[in-house]
This record gives structure tokens, C-alpha cells and sequence, in this order.
């Protein structure tokens, strides 16, 4: 006896699924790396790095919203800048934005160091450095003024990412989680209504929510490292790629771009870097530095925070590949597909969604829940706003009508391409003690 093919959903989850925890989206990201006192420019009254670079950004590329991960890609090309000049033939610079070599004045306003030139006893030229100009750091040498320079971008860029990590503790915490303990639970209902259904969840943030309310409720969930759930803080799993590339029914959690609870480190038994998952301990960018390829030649910062100018060559790195492989293959098998607080930017992203949009075609059940409750829908789905990226980055010619929408209950129904949006968030959908089955059996 034949047994019956078992339904697959897939649930992406973007920045916006995590708001009802309290999670950040890119403008409160923003708002708290403007805030910082750490890194100031050299005006004669002294501002905000992070701030100043998104006003100078903005100068070049005014028809777009510059925010936290242009500046994260910005340093990075300016590290890589004089990484390049530092270590000739050995580190090429790669792909550097054009418009940061147009005028270096606001360049050197930025470099928030010190730099004393010195004699020694020998009569020899002495370079000290100090990382922030105005503070009580103590100097150390250096070997040129291009090494001060990679220094203190490399020294900034680590210290970006780890203060947007600053923003994921704030709500993935035992702590800020047991107060959402109703919300907690209608996810869970939501997500585990029908047993006899797989669901896949991947997620573009960088937190351990999701396996930490499953865990507490004894469902199973395999995140890529480990099915269980330790609560000793030094605890640390490998990544089990066998499983990743090969278990296709399992309930997952995937960070498609990296987790604050991953360090990179070199595994002894293996005699190689890998990135290792401590679930009990969020790991800083800050102070380990290794380099690593994807191009030839082309050497970038390992992070555990996939985010700025080499986002596609830091997916290359496993288990992000292997994430990236398995995401690929359930959208290209899923019966029924959720984008939840996805803005649609990351190209690489939506291509891996429109190949199994064009893949499955009509059979594929589409369900994008966002939160635009006080947006006109034919202005949500107008140029360059969020729905006119979803309809084009995934339908492409076959874009979406705005004005042939109709539904009710903030639902938004497209039913020549199988699609339906939800425009009042994932909040409201669990407030309705809503169900990935009850949705999937009501809507169609």
C-alpha cells in the first residue's frame, strides 16, 4: 500500500516576525547604532560615525534608504582598502564601492585614532597608535600608517555587528520570553496544528526563538547543529551537514544568515576553521580575526553575522551553504509557502523563492504576511515600495494588479498566481488563533 505524499510547508521568517518578541527592524538597528558614544569623527565638534556615514552615503545614492548594512558594507570596503595596500599580492580588495575613492576627505573625518610619531633610542622612526582619538587607550606600535588604518576598520567593523547582536539579546532571552508566554503559545499552535504535515522554517535573523519556545514545549527541532536543548553555557555542537543536505522532513530552523550564537573556530580533530553553535552563549566578532574566500583572491572577515558587501561570499562558508542548498530544495518542493516580515532586499533570496514559484507554478499555496494595516494597497504595491518588490523580484512579468485584489480580514487575494497577503502582521494572524492548516484548508 502506497502511503500518502505528507503536505511540506515552508515559513521563512524576515525582521518583522520577530516584532511581537520585540525584535528590531532595520530603523530601530539604525536609531541604536546612532546613539553609540564609541567611534566619533574628527569634526571640531565630534559626531557619530554610524551617522555621519549614513548622511555621506545618502549624498551618492539619494533614491535609496541607506541604513545600518550600507555602513557595515562601506567599512568593509574600506578595510579591505588597505588591507589591500598592506598585504600586496597576497589580499586583493576586490569589489570596492566607486564613490568611496571620489573624495577622501570625509574619509579621514572618520578614522577615530591616534598616531604618534616617535624616535627611538636607535634613532629609528616609531609609529604608536590609539584607537580613539579622544579616550584613555594606551598606544602600541604599528608599522605604518596603512596598518593603523586596517586596525581600526577592521576593529569598526567587528564592532558594528556585535552591537546589532546587542539588539538580538535584547528580546532572545529566556528573561524577555517568558513574559510573551500567550504569544509563545499561539506560535506554537500555529506552527504545530497538523503533525502529519512537514514544516521547514528558515530565518534571516540571527536569533534562536523559534527552537527555544519548541524545545520548551518537547517538540523536536533540529537547527542545523543539535536536536536537543543543554542549558550549560559552555556547550558547543559542530555543524551536522549529513543531516542539513540529506533530511529533507525533519522540523528545522536554519539562520540562512548566520546567528550571534555561532563562533568561529579552528577544530583541532579536523585541522580546520568551522563555525561551532554555543545555544546558551552569544558569541562577539570582536576580537577574533580570520580571513577566508570565496573568489579567488577575494579574502573577507568570517562573522557570524552575514550582513554588508560580501553578504553572497560569506554564504559560501558551511553550514550557510548547506542552509542555502536545503532552502533552495523545499521551496522548489513546498505545497505551501510563508514569508513572514520579509522587506524583500536580498536579491539572493528572493531568486531561491522565484525558482520554486517557477517551479511549482499554480500548485504551490503562497502566503506573504506583513504589516501595512494603514497603507493604501495600491500604494504598498506602487514602485520601489515593499509589494512592488515582492510582486516583481518574485512574479517578474507576471506582477501583481493591485487593483485586482479583493479579500477581507486584512487579507489581500491574487488568485491567478495562488497568492494571498495578510497586511495586518504576524501579531494579528495569532491573536485570530489562526493555524498554518486552518489557513491553507479556508483561504483556497
Amino acid at each position: 500500500m502506497n502511503t500518502p505524499k505528507r503536505e511540506k510547508t515552508v515559513i521563512l521568517l524576515g525582521s518583522g516576525a520577530m516584532k511581537p518578541w520585540g525584535g528590531p527592524l532595520a530603523k530601530d538597528i539604525d536609531k541604536y547604532l546612532a546613539s553609540i558614544a564609541q567611534f566619533k569623527t574628527k569634526h571640531e565638534e565630534p559626531e557619530n560615525v554610524f551617522s555621519f556615514l549614513i548622511k555621506e552615503i545618502s549624498k551618492y545614492y539619494p533614491d535609496d534608504n541607506a541604513y545600518f548594512e550600507t555602513v557595515v558594507a562601506v567599512v568593509e570596503a574600506l578595510y579591505n582598502k588597505s588591507a589591500g595596500q598592506l598585504f600586496q599580492g597576497y589580499y586583493n580588495r576586490g569589489n570596492i564601492l566607486s564613490f568611496l575613492f571620489e573624495n577622501k576627505d570625509w574619509i579621514e573625518l572618520i578614522k577615530d585614532y591616534n598616531l604618534k610619531e616617535l624616535v627611538d633610542e636607535r634613532g629609528g622612526r616609531v609609529l604608536k597608535y590609539k584607537k580613539h582619538t579622544h579616550s584613555a587607550n594606551d598606544y602600541w606600535q604599528v608599522e605604518s600608517r596603512t596598518a593603523a588604518d586596517v586596525y581600526y576598520f577592521r576593529d569598526l567593523f567587528a564592532f558594528l555587528l556585535d552591537r546589532i547582536g546587542d539588539k538580538i539579546t535584547e528580546y532572545d532571552n529566556p528573561t524577555n520570553m517568558h513574559k510573551k508566554g500567550s504569544l509563545n503559545d499561539s506560535f506554537i499552535s500555529f506552527l504545530h496544528s497538523d503533525s502529519e504535515m512537514i514544516t521547514r522554517i528558515y530565518t534571516l535573523n540571527y536569533d534562536r526563538v523559534i527552537p527555544y519556545l519548541c524545545r520548551k514545549s518537547d517538540i523536536p527541532i533540529f537547527d542545523g547543529f543539535s536536536d536537543s536543548m543543554s542549558t550549560e553555557v559552555s556547550v558547543n555542537y559542530p555543524p551536522d551537514l549529513y543531516k542539513i543536505l540529506t533530511d529533507d522532513v525533519s522540523l528545522n530552523y536554519y539562520n540562512l544568515h548566520g546567528s550571534i550564537y555561532w563562533k568561529n573556530t579552528r577544530e583541532i580533530s579536523q585541522l580546520e576553521r568551522m563555525f561551532l553553535c554555543t545555544p546558551n552563549e552569544d558569541q562577539s566578532n570582536y576580537p577574533t580575526y580570520t580571513h577566508e574566500s570565496s573568489n579567488p583572491k577575494e579574502q573577507f572577515l568570517i562573522s557570524n553575522i552575514v550582513a554588508g558587501h560580501h553578504k553572497l561570499q560569506r554564504t559560501n562558508l558551511q553550514p550557510l551553504n548547506a542552509f542555502s542548498y536545503a532552502f533552495q530544495r523545499d521551496c522548489m518542493e513546498a505545497d505551501n509557502l510563508f514569508v513572514i516580515g520579509y522587506s524583500f532586499s536580498d536579491i539572493h533570496i528572493n531568486r531561491i523563492i522565484r525558482n520554486g514559484i517557477d517551479a511549482t507554478d499554480k500548485n504551490q499555496k503562497r502566503y506573504f504576511i506583513n504589516h501595512f494595516p494603514d497603507v493604501e494597497t495600491e500604494k504598498y504595491f506602487s514602485f520601489n515600495n515593499e509589494g512592488h518588490k515582492l510582486s516583481k523580484e518574485l512574479f517578474g512579468k507576471h506582477s501583481f494588479d493591485s487593483k485586482e485584489a479583493h479579500g477581507e480580514d486584512g487579507w489581500l487575494l491574487f488568485p491567478q498566481h495562488n497568492c494571498h497577503v495578510f497586511k495586518n502582521g504576524l501579531q494579528s494572524l495569532l491573536d485570530q488563533q489562526l493555524t498554518i492548516k486552518k489557513l491553507t484548508q479556508t483561504l483556497n
